[in-house]
């Protein structure tokens, strides 16, 4: 049964201009919740069919993150740029039937590395000759052994082919599979869950505050995206290229777990998310009449080191760049809000002045 507003926008009434009883409502509530446990059950399985493909998206970031250091995480070298030091080093080449690159022919199997034909090439660090000949082949890399290996950033590349992401548990990738399922399944399900719950709740709104509640609902999830793909295409990347940085200043193999690259990914993404809605959370306050902007005008200061604190809790690297890379846009959605907030007093204030106006016209 379908739920209609009287003229008054505030009582509720059913087509038979009866009143919806608790059962009627527990009934639409529970095909609510069946139609979102079935769309939610699709997501994962058109998520799972296609599961490879999303871990290839997902690993974007950190593949940006090697471009960013002159690199191509699985291939060598694209920039052309000189090699500004390398040490002796013994690295191992895959052979790959349509790579005519390797320095010798290795595709006949007389050297084997897990089961793979390939060839092992030493580099004396004198002859830049080889290594170039080595970086412009297109089997993945492996270093064997070396000594303080640089070769302008290019050490990355060989000790991880496939994006730096490895597993060191027997089910980690079930962990690493569950992630991508879930979270997948959640991000396509979620415009179908939204749907069906508005379905359950618009008909026992009044119009005015359907008249809120949509902008609210699409500014929400503007703002949620807007963050997420932030976070997704510019922090992440920057975030990941620090600590490689970092791990390379201080001479470690970048070695990370595919589990917690992923968690980090998924967690940082709807972290920054979710902060970039507390300016509708602001509006909505000053829209109720409970915070004033003249209180957000004069808390500016604190405001700002709040936000520092709330980047330096998101950001994984904590260092000062990509802390500020987080907060600065935090802060224009504070200002953001101030300026909203300004326009829908001076709009409140007018209609109030309107219909003072009116009163006492009428009572005159």
């Amino acid at each position: 049964m379908t739920i209609q507003h009287s003229e008054n926008e505030n009582t509720e009434v059913i087509d038979d201009n009866k009143e919806m009883g608790f059962l009627d409502h527990l009934e639409d509530l529970r095909w609510t919740l069946m139609k979102s446990v079935v769309a939610l059950f699709v997501a994962f399985i058109i998520v799972g069919v296609f599961i490879f493909n999303l871990a290839d998206v997902l690993k974007w970031p950190l593949k940006k993150s090697y471009e960013m250091l002159g690199v191509d995480s699985g291939s060598g070298r694209e920039d052309g740029g000189e090699i500004n030091k390398a040490s002796s080093f013994k690295v191992f080449i895959y052979a790959d039937s349509h790579d005519s690159s390797l320095p010798i022919n290795a595709g006949d199997g007389s050297f084997l590395k897990n089961g793979k034909p390939g060839v092992y090439i030493e580099y004396d660090g004198t002859d830049e000759a080889v290594l170039k000949e080595i970086l412009a082949s297109k089997g993945k890399k492996i270093i064997i052994s070396g000594n303080d290996v640089d070769t302008g950033g290019l050490t990355q590349s060989f000790n991880n082919p496939d994006g730096g992401l490895r597993t060191n548990a027997p089910m980690e990738i079930i962990t690493v599979i569950l992630q991508c399922v879930v979270f997948g399944g959640f991000a396509v399900a979620a415009p179908f869950i939204c749907f069906f719950v508005a379905q359950f709740i618009l008909p026992a709104l009044t119009l005015r505050e359907k008249k809120l509640l949509m902008p609210g609902v699409i500014a929400a999830v503007i703002l949620f995206l807007l963050g997420a793909a932030f976070t997704f295409f510019v922090l992440m990347p920057f975030s990941l290229y620090v600590m490689i940085q970092l791990n390379q200043q201080f001479h470690f193999e970048v070695l990370w777990n595919a589990d917690s690259y992923y968690s980090m990914l998924v967690w940082f993404t709807i972290g920054v998310g979710l902060t970039c809605e507390f300016p509708l959370v602001l509006l909505l306050l000053i829209y109720l009449g409970i915070l004033q902007v003249s209180t957000l005008t004069k808390s500016r200061r604190v405001v700002f080191t709040i936000i520092l604190v709330a980047a330096a809790i998101l950001t994984p690297t904590g260092d000062p760049f990509t802390l500020f890379l987080v907060a600065i846009p935090l802060y224009l959605l504070y200002e953001g809000a101030i300026f909203v907030g300004k326009r829908m007093e001076a709009k409140a204030k007018a209609k109030e002045e309107a219909a003072n106006s009116i009163y006492y016209e009428e009572h005159d």
